[in-house]
């Protein structure tokens, strides 16, 4: 609409109408109908999902640009603010794992040479990367599946990875199979101690693998949605803080959900540790790093959700900090 028209479309809507009216129209822009033709293979999402996710990015943009400068978000409560400004958050999240994905599917085709033993225990660089690759796209169809049960026609023909990239803002349902992969790999069997040296080793690199790929998908997205909150910053349009806890209108990077994934990946670090020391010594220096950065991130998240607590979430939240403690 024209600025004129617009104003007359709002004109006499009472304040509750007004928020619900801009938060659905949010809503509709950001999960919006996947793209009108797409293919997929065994190796990715193939055809114009990178192009719907910059046009919903940029989309959101100006919309939001639009009520900031003509006031209207200055018209609606903190929280409905925050919905709007930051249903953002969650489509960088979701262009950053189609990056990621992008990225190990032409890392996979790409030829690679067999690693020396002083990199560790004998596998392919290839076998890795097909390992990497298999895994996120498992994480992306179970969050997928998950959406699918509560907002696509059972009678529709699209694919788990189809809903996931067309509904961003239930990105955070990734983190939370990321969360239950890393659990999942905690409880599992380390290692069969009859079996030969070189078959221990060859698990413990598989186990490398899979915490690698977890781990740098998920510091990746926090860094993404970071950069799109402070490029919102450079614009002159405010990213409201919003409530803590799964309802709409949360930071994503200090949400429960974030916080629960980081602290199973660091546990599943110290797993690991505890046992690649004698059975795969020469992977212990890259999993320090990954604990290390996992532990700062951790611990930033929870720092950010402590200084925007109330007094009703404060002992929730620093709960994650007595967490983080346990965790150095």
């Amino acid at each position: 609409h024209q600025t004129g028209d617009f104003i007359l479309l709002m004109h006499d809507l009472t304040c509750p109408t007004l928020s619900e009216t801009f938060v659905s129209m949010c809503h509709n822009l950001v999960n919006a109908l996947p793209k009108s033709q797409s293919s997929y293979t065994g190796h990715g999402v193939l055809g114009a999902v990178d192009a719907q996710l910059k046009d919903k990015l940029d989309q959101h943009f100006q919309y939001v640009a639009h009520l900031h400068s003509r006031g209207w978000l200055d018209l609606l409560s903190l929280r409905t603010s925050g919905i709007i400004v930051r249903a953002g958050e969650h489509i960088a999240a979701l262009q950053c794992i189609r990056n990621k994905e992008n990225l190990l599917q032409g890392q996979s085709r790409t030829p690679t040479s067999r690693l020396s033993t002083q990199d560790g225990p004998v596998g392919s660089l290839g076998d890795d990367r097909h390992m990497s690759l298999d895994l996120l796209q498992q994480l992306i169809a179970q969050a997928g599946s998950r959406i699918a049960t509560e907002e696509v026609d059972p009678n529709s023909r699209q694919q788990p990875w189809e809903v996931f990239y067309s509904k961003p803002l239930y990105s955070t349902l990734f983190l939370e199979a990321v969360e239950a992969k890393a659990n999942t790999l905690m409880n599992d069997a380390l290692y069969d101690m009859s079996r030969e040296e070189a078959a221990v080793a060859s698990d413990a690199r598989t186990q490398s693998v899979s915490l690698t790929t977890l781990c740098r998908v998920v510091l990746e997205t926090i860094g993404a949605v970071e950069n799109w909150t402070r490029t919102m910053d450079a614009s002159g349009i405010p990213t409201l803080s919003g409530d803590f806890g799964y309802q709409e209108g949360y930071s994503w990077v200090a949400c429960p959900t974030t916080c629960n994934t980081l602290l199973a990946l660091c546990r599943l670090c110290i797993h690991y540790r505890s046992h690649w020391r004698t059975k795969a010594p020469t992977l212990i220096p890259r999993l320090s790093m990954q604990l290390h950065a996992l532990v700062v991130q951790y611990m930033a998240v929870c720092k950010s959700a402590v200084e925007h607590a109330t007094t009703l979430e404060l002992d929730q939240r620093r709960s994650y900090a007595e967490e983080g403690s346990r965790v150095l």
